[in-house]
């Protein structure tokens, strides 16, 4: 499904930038023929202006052509990851508790490191509570992945019986994964 539509959107792209390419060419081709630019009557220089003019319509108009045919695509990506990101902010908030150059997070890990896991632990828990599902805009397979690893790696954590510093910081590192790559798409319009 999404690799066909992927497919669809890559040939309409590239249809789309060879039209602009072909309106391009002939806009520089009528351009250059305009009075205008006969800037002197050697042909040859007239000829060598020509080729600038038209190279340089092709690429503006191709390159407009994706940024039109793209866009619509990367606003509704970042919609979606910003939205995901607004319901599950616990997956920022499982980062920052846990965070060693802050004050909260020293005290939590202080506590963690003294056997009192439980923070830590309701912290996971609350947080793949609040994971839901990745919107189906963003779910490409480098998402699910992320999504995955962060979620079983915190699953990981609300199992524990005593602390295990490696599996809290293998779980931070795969939940801030996950939030940054969506922070990163939400940001991209």
């Amino acid at each position: 499904g999404a690799h066909m539509k992927n497919n669809l959107l890559a040939f309409s792209i590239a249809s789309g930038a060879t039209i602009m390419f072909c309106i391009g060419v002939a806009a520089g081709v009528s351009m250059s023929h305009s009075e205008a630019w006969e800037l002197t009557s050697d042909s040859t220089f007239r000829l060598q202006w020509e080729g600038v003019l038209t190279g340089l319509f092709g690429l503006v108009g191709g390159y407009l052509a994706y940024r039109g045919a793209t866009h619509n695509t990367r606003h509704q990506l970042s919609v979606a990851a910003a939205m995901y990101l607004h319901k599950n902010n616990m997956l920022r908030y499982f980062v920052a508790a846990t965070d060693p150059t802050h004050d909260m997070g020293r005290l939590i890990l202080g506590e963690y490191r003294n056997g009192n896991i439980d923070m830590v632990k309701d912290l996971a828990q609350t947080a793949i509570v609040n994971m839901g599902e990745l919107p189906f805009e963003i779910s490409t397979n480098d998402n699910i992945d992320l999504y995955r690893k962060a979620h079983s790696s915190l699953e990981l954590m609300t199992k524990l019986t005593e602390p295990r510093e490696p599996v809290l910081m293998q779980t931070r590192h795969h939940v801030r994964e996950l939030n940054d790559v969506l922070v990163g798409i939400a940001n991209s319009t």
